[in-house]
């Protein structure tokens, strides 16, 4: 799976960045279940004995129904465990896996992330790609995390994260906060509390392991 990094001192005895509440993983990959060893087995046991392989193989409807566009292996908002507590540092480690085709767009809904110093909501991503986004979970609530890829959100590549209130904030008035609060780093504004927002940490950096890019370890992180 995926490997995170961490500069010496930066990290709790547990690996977790110091700078972060908490962190999540996604890898988006296309999982192709035509080439399976057990599809024709899988059609045998679940179709009716009158349908014919070989023209089943050929229905450009049944191969397009079996690739599979995933989020850690889930379709269509099925991934657990996506949940922080508003007021959280969260650091998302994203990544591709598959072929020319897994050419994706990260998208979150509810807020922004930072992407190098830079504030979006969108982040591309290509085969063996990593990269490392931090976000202030400050909005109450269920949001969707996609690609925007248009096909490929329509064919579940997608998954819900969920911002749980906290009493910290419940009654907290965001449009009290300063003007300059999410300037770019960039700017002539010294404010250390301002770029800690905007600026993504080089503390911790996420990788491939050698491993994961192997098939078997691959198809697991669909399982």
């Amino acid at each position: 799976g995926c490997i995170v990094i961490t500069s010496k001192g930066h990290a709790f005895p547990n690996g977790r960045p110091k700078d972060v509440d908490k962190e999540f993983f996604l890898v988006a990959n296309i999982f192709n279940e035509n080439v399976s060893p057990y599809l024709e087995l899988n059609i045998e046991e679940r179709l009716s004995s009158d349908v014919d392989f070989e023209t089943l193989l050929e229905d450009e409807d049944f191969e397009e129904s079996n690739l599979m566009h995933a989020l850690n292996g889930y379709l269509y908002d099925n991934l657990p465990g996506l949940a922080m507590d508003q007021g959280d540092r969260v650091r998302w480690y994203i990544g591709g896996l598959g072929t020319e085709v897994d050419l994706h767009t990260f998208s979150w809904h509810g807020t922004t992330v930072t992407n190098h110093g830079e504030r979006s909501s969108t982040v591309p991503i290509i085969v063996s790609e990593t990269n490392e986004l931090d976000m202030i979970a400050d909005r109450v609530g269920d949001w969707m995390v996609h690609c925007v890829v248009n096909d490929h959100i329509a064919a579940g590549m997608e998954a819900v994260y969920t911002v749980r209130a906290t009493s910290l904030y419940e009654s907290f008035d965001y449009t009290t906060l300063p003007d300059d609060l999410y300037n770019h780093p960039d700017d002539d504004d010294d404010d250390d509390d301002a770029d800690s927002l905007v600026t993504t940490s080089s503390a911790s950096r996420c990788s491939w392991s050698l491993a994961c890019l192997a098939l078997g370890v691959a198809v697991a992180l669909a399982a």
